[in-house]
């Protein structure tokens, strides 16, 4: 099994063993890592930073600054629905390897997967 699944056709994770917190791929502070494992066959899917306390800190302190970022204030409601409706389409454009994804995290049937992520495109 190669690290995001690519042996079962689902391309590798951008930056396995690290999140996206302010802009950029971090490693937890930690420096460890945890195993996400397919509860359907018991393979190891990917590598996840094992994130604790301070990176809990880190992560919602970057979202609360972007949250009040002069650009984002700025736009108006119609460029801020731009944005948000582009969200939406790379969503429903990558909904079936989303779907894969969401069914090997959590064990649940793809399709059911799907149907979680149509609800939150739409």
């Amino acid at each position: 099994m190669t690290v995001g699944g690519a042996a079962r056709g689902l391309d590798p994770l951008v930056m396995p063993g690290r999140m996206w917190v302010n802009g950029a791929w971090v490693a937890a502070r930690s420096g460890q890592t945890f195993a996400v494992v397919d509860p359907g066959r018991g393979e190891t899917v990917a590598r996840v930073p094992e994130s604790g306390p301070e990176d809990v800190d880190r992560a919602v302190k970057a979202a609360r600054q972007a949250f009040v970022d002069e650009r984002w204030l700025r736009l108006s409601g119609a460029q801020r629905a731009v944005v948000l409706w582009r969200v939406s389409e790379l969503l429903e454009a990558h909904v079936d390897e989303l779907s894969r994804l969401e069914s090997l995290d959590v064990g649940m049937p793809v399709a059911q997967a799907r149907m979680m992520l149509g609800e939150a495109v739409n």
